[in-house]
């Protein structure tokens, strides 16, 4: 079978934005993998948790709000004390507001860049300073840095796709 050559048993991921979506399915895809999860987002974590489970796998809630740095360390710290390691992060958690270019305001565009960069940057910081595996980490951001696009017409906000630097 193709999944016996992605085995991560005894390897722990965070996931972020994990309560719904492209994150959630994320999480189970490891959970599947024989991952342990702390599975982060500002909802309802509880149906990701009992799934997790479900697949014979630990499974950490944390409900944190990423636009507030602080949290980057409860994320790490919860993880690294209740699971023992980070291995793998996928920075998937999003921050939206359907204003389109010209109506986004500066501290809308301040949420943006602290869910989509900051935070990556901050927790891969946090991570090693707390860890001495942190060189055998791994992240991802799930396809949010790529570009930045602007169109004046978009109902959509901005979202910054080149800042990412791992």
């Amino acid at each position: 079978m193709i999944l016996d050559r992605f085995k991560l048993e005894g390897k722990v991921a965070v996931v972020t934005g994990a309560s719904r979506g492209i994150g959630q399915a994320g999480a189970l895809a490891l959970a599947e993998a024989g991952a342990d999860l702390a599975v982060v987002a500002r909802g309802d974590l509880s149906e990701t948790v009992s799934e997790i489970q479900r697949r014979g796998r630990r499974a950490l809630p944390i409900h944190a709000d990423l636009t507030c740095m602080t949290s980057v360390d409860t994320v790490v710290q919860a993880t690294l004390a209740e699971l023992g390691r980070i291995d793998i992060l996928v920075n998937n958690a999003g921050f939206l507001r359907r204003t389109g270019v010209l109506g986004t305001r500066e501290d809308d565009w301040d949420g943006v860049l602290s869910v989509t960069l900051r935070f990556l940057f901050l927790s891969r910081r946090a991570h090693a300073s707390g860890s001495k595996r942190s060189a055998a980490a791994r992240s991802s951001t799930s396809a949010r840095c790529c570009r930045f696009r602007a169109e004046c017409g978009s109902s959509r906000t901005p979202r910054p796709r080149a800042g990412c630097w791992v």
